[in-house]
């Protein structure tokens, strides 16, 4: 009983914490300046060489040099406010393999965005592919323009103005250089980024490999002859997980980038401290996250605060795929919330936290998809990742079988602090939890409801 008492406790000071933190974040929003998204986009892709504005101007006036070509990767509407004088505006989601066959190879390029980041992005694979001759505007234009450097608009005059991109990044431009801008517009860019094409189709083709993977070896049968039941499912599954989806970019994904700059600009976190480097530092990073992570799902299991939304995906009687991104919204914001201060306590890299995202995603749809494997080889595989039978067992109705194997992506954890279970006949597993067993807990509205019962 005073154990209890103490989970409670420890909830509700963490509930109060975490809502502390949301209303401060968007009563007094963290703006970062350019100085500082400059040193963190350079953390971030490190290879890329950088030019001053100041030193393109000189060259882009040197009669006695080959003007570079100038690559502007925005929007078509940012680019028509105002771009460098003879940039040539590429579309930022074509591959970059396409952009190197209009480019010229015999002369030098210098590319350029809003702040950095995406231009950045883009001649790091230009360098991967073998295009040495290419360089990134520093500040981008952004710099450009605070340093009062020329730019035309697309009929060619000569204007002050850059579109800002959105209200967040405005304040990183001097008053006299803002384009005004809607409020729906800085609304959208603020908070429903642009999806990344090579992501979004590495998400999609994971998911129809495992779809398709179950369809034809599925290790339940709870589907076989109930198509219209798998859709169904599959639907409301799916519809939760991009309400996630939404919900995380719209109130995470920029305060998780602040706090990356911010460590990075005052050497803070383990991993500057420890100053790690390179092929050492990544590695690091992942087991730092994933240790993270272990814990975490035990405190969705241990305090019942968190346990109240984490039963939405437990409650699941039909385990496949889809599974994977069936949980509660407020689990997903109470997980972002706690993120950011581990993310400067740990002292990671945007990038290093997208690239966990993306090997942890591939894992957790992996051990939830209804798939069979040959015994030796689920054996094999689960003294290096959460395998399917290793986290079927965690979805057991029996509570002891429950709360074991937390693990999310590397499966050492649970053997170091054991809490590993293994059943030899994960065949006899019952999925769901007691007393959510009604149609109506398991539609749309009846997971959102899962706390209040």
């Amino acid at each position: 009983m005073g154990s209890e008492r103490v989970h409670q406790k420890c909830g509700v000071a963490l509930c109060l914490a975490l809502l502390t933190l949301l209303v401060a974040s968007v009563l007094n929003p963290f703006r970062p300046t350019l100085e500082q998204t400059v040193v963190a986009i350079r953390a971030e892709f490190p290879r890329a060489p950088l030019i001053e504005p100041r030193q393109l101007e000189k060259w882009l006036n040197d009669s006695r040099r080959s003007s570079p070509q100038l690559l502007d990767v925005r929007a078509p509407e940012e680019f028509a406010v105002s771009h460098l004088p003879g940039a040539v505006r590429v579309e930022p989601a074509q591959r970059t393999k396409t952009l190197l066959r209009t480019l010229d190879t015999s002369r030098p390029a210098v590319i350029y965005c809003t702040v950095g980041y995406r231009s950045s992005q883009i001649a790091d694979q230009m360098l991967v592919l073998g295009y040495t001759n290419v360089s990134v505007l520093k500040g981008a234009i952004f710099a450009w323009a605070n340093a009062g450097l020329p730019l035309v608009d697309e009929r060619g005059r000569a204007t002050p103005l850059v579109h800002p991109y959105s209200d967040t990044y405005a304040g990183m431009l001097k008053p006299e250089h803002r384009f005004p801008i809607s409020k729906m517009t800085s609304l959208v860019k603020d908070f429903v980024p642009r999806m990344d094409p090579a992501r979004a189709g590495y998400s999609m083709t994971l998911l129809v490999l495992f779809l398709s993977w179950e369809t034809l070896w599925p290790f339940f049968g709870f589907f076989r002859g109930h198509s219209r039941v798998r859709i169904a499912h599959a639907a409301r599954n799916l519809a939760l997980g991009a309400l996630n989806t939404l919900l995380i970019a719209v109130l995470f994904v920029k305060l998780w980038a602040m706090a990356a700059a911010w460590a990075e600009m005052n050497g803070f976190g383990l991993l500057h401290w420890l100053r790690l480097t390179g092929w050492a530092r990544l590695p690091a990073a992942v087991l730092l996250l994933d240790a993270w992570t272990y814990f975490w799902h035990r405190l969705n299991h241990a305090v019942p605060v968190f346990w109240f939304f984490h039963r939405a995906h437990h409650s699941e009687l039909r385990v496949d795929v889809t599974s994977a991104s069936r949980f509660h919204p407020g689990e997903l914001v109470f997980s972002s919330a706690l993120r950011l201060p581990l993310i400067a306590l740990f002292g990671v890299h945007l990038g290093e936290l997208a690239l966990y995202e993306m090997l942890m995603f591939a894992v957790v749809q992996f051990h939830h998809a209804n798939v069979r494997l040959p015994k030796t080889i689920e054996r094999a595989l689960c003294w290096l990742i959460v395998t399917p039978n290793m986290h079927r067992v965690h979805h057991s109705r029996s509570q002891p079988e429950t709360d074991s194997n937390f693990s999310a992506f590397l499966s050492v954890w649970d053997r170091i602090f054991r809490t590993w279970r293994w059943r030899e006949d994960p065949e006899a597993i019952s999925y769901g939890l007691e007393g959510f067993d009604t149609p109506e807990q398991h539609n749309l509205r009846g997971l959102l409801k899962t706390p209040l019962r």
